[in-house]
């Protein structure tokens, strides 16, 4: 019986596995032809793990079982049955990638990178980058000042630097009261270099008092922070975090590692489903109910009996 119940679970997962492999096949077709055909294919997974969940089950229940199984039985057969398709989906996809598919594990790295930009560029900047941010301006502005400025004019120029982006960090903080929005990080930085830039040209036409060197300090400052912005600081920090696949097997194996999870839950909804633990009353067990009726209904003999002569004797 042991040998039997494998090979049904051997069965149905080759099945699942070999179903599964053609799912993603026409997943692939459908990407070349442009048809948008993801919410297709995760429905068809569903329906294919389910289907054969439920047979290879019900298989073990009704046939080697009489009806009657576990839960904990029911949930390692449908386990198992998952497991065996994921080995075979992993084996086709080590196949796709190798030869029908080779730029498939580019384009899956590439939609992952471009999946986290979409992720950090929708995330607010949180207080310490805004920190850094304003930290990184002066810096860089200094910096600039020491390279424009000559040393008998490198003091003014620091302090026009100085006074400069007070007058931004103000402007700043009022625009950030009022609208909130800028924060994003897809925003913030555009919002924060036309301030910038707004400033400069304030302070060049009515405070002539202030070096213009310290002007195009803080203009080349603001074009070095432009070059590398908030969202790209955060996305560098975060690369450790983003799945990129650098062997065909470790894409294969990984890329599929949904289905297993996915297939592992949807058994035990399927096992909850299919085990029984007591004998019902059906035909399959010799109990055929249209039969228990008939024998309950009809009157025995020796009912019948007392009846007939009771109506004998009341006759003259």
């Amino acid at each position: 019986m042991k040998k039997k119940k494998t090979i049904i679970v051997a069965k149905w997962g080759a099945l699942l596995g070999a179903g599964l492999s053609l799912i993603k096949l026409l997943g692939f077709f459908a990407e070349k032809l442009e048809y948008p055909f993801g919410p297709v294919s995760d429905l068809l997974m569903v329906v294919a793990i389910v289907a054969c969940l439920y047979l290879a089950i019900r298989d073990v229940r009704d046939k080697l079982q009489d009806g009657l199984i576990k839960f904990s039985r029911a949930f390692l057969i449908g386990a198992g049955v998952v497991v065996i398709g994921y080995i075979v989906l992993s084996l086709y996809m080590f196949l796709h990638f190798g030869v029908i598919d080779k730029e498939g594990i580019a384009k899956i790295n590439q939609k992952n990178i471009n999946h986290a930009v979409q992720v950090v560029k929708k995330e607010n900047v949180t207080d310490e980058e805004l920190k850094t941010y304003r930290e990184d301006l002066r810096d860089a502005a200094l910096r600039e000042s020491a390279l424009l400025a000559d040393d008998t004019l490198r003091h003014r120029a620091d302090s026009g630097v100085v006074v400069i982006l007070k007058l931004f960090n103000r402007s700043l903080d009022l625009r950030l009261k009022d609208d909130s929005t800028i924060l994003r990080r897809d925003t913030f930085d555009l919002c924060a270099d036309k301030l910038l830039h707004e400033t400069t040209t304030f302070v060049r036409m009515n405070q002539p008092e202030i070096s213009p060197l310290s002007c195009d300090a803080v203009e080349a400052a603001r074009d070095t922070l432009v070059e590398n912005p908030i969202w790209q600081k955060r996305l560098d920090g975060m690369k450790d975090r983003i799945p990129q696949y650098h062997t065909i097997l470790a894409g294969a194996t990984i890329t599929t590692l949904a289905v297993l999870l996915y297939g592992i839950m949807l058994a035990i909804f399927v096992a909850l489903f299919l085990y029984r633990k007591t004998t019902t009353v059906c035909e399959r067990n010799g109990n055929d109910p249209a039969l228990a009726d008939d024998d309950t209904a009809a009157e025995s003999p020796e009912e019948t009996a007392p009846e007939q002569n009771e109506e004998n004797t009341l006759q003259p």
